[in-house]
C-alpha cells in the first residue's frame, strides 16, 4: 500500500488467491494468515475481494470488520477499504497501492 489509514486498520502488503473458475478468493496481510473471501468478476473493472476478521481494538475487546479489496487489472492497482461490522464507528479506513500478479 502506497497511501493508507493512519490508524493501523490497513496493513502495508496484502497477498490475494484468486481462482476465476470457481469464483473463491482468499485473502492475507503481512499480520494475519489466510482467510477464504468472497470473490466478484467486475468484468474490464477487475476482481473484488470481500473478507471478514475478528480484530482487536487498541481499548480493549474485539471487533468484527469487513475487508473490501478492488483489484484493477488493467493498471495493476488495488484500493483496500475497511468498515466495522458492529458498533457505531464513524471511520471508515482505507489504502491504495500497486499490485502485481504472482504464481
Amino acid at each position: 500500500m502506497t497511501k493508507q489509514d493512519a490508524h493501523g486498520w490497513i496493513a502495508s502488503e496484502y497477498g490475494f488467491q484468486i481462482d476465476p473458475a470457481k469464483a473463491s478468493a482468499m485473502a492475507a496481510n503481512s499480520h494475519q494468515d489466510w482467510a477464504k473471501a468472497k470473490l466478484k468478476d467486475r468484468g474490464a473493472k477487475g476482481y473484488r475481494v470481500i473478507w471478514n476478521l475478528d480484530q482487536k481494538m487498541a481499548a480493549g475487546g474485539n471487533v468484527r470488520v469487513r475487508y473490501q479489496a478492488n483489484l484493477k487489472t488493467s493498471d495493476n492497482t488495488v484500493t483496500v477499504r475497511m468498515a466495522f461490522l458492529q458498533g457505531n464507528f464513524a471511520n471508515k479506513p482505507y489504502g491504495a497501492g500497486t499490485c502485481s500478479v504472482g504464481k
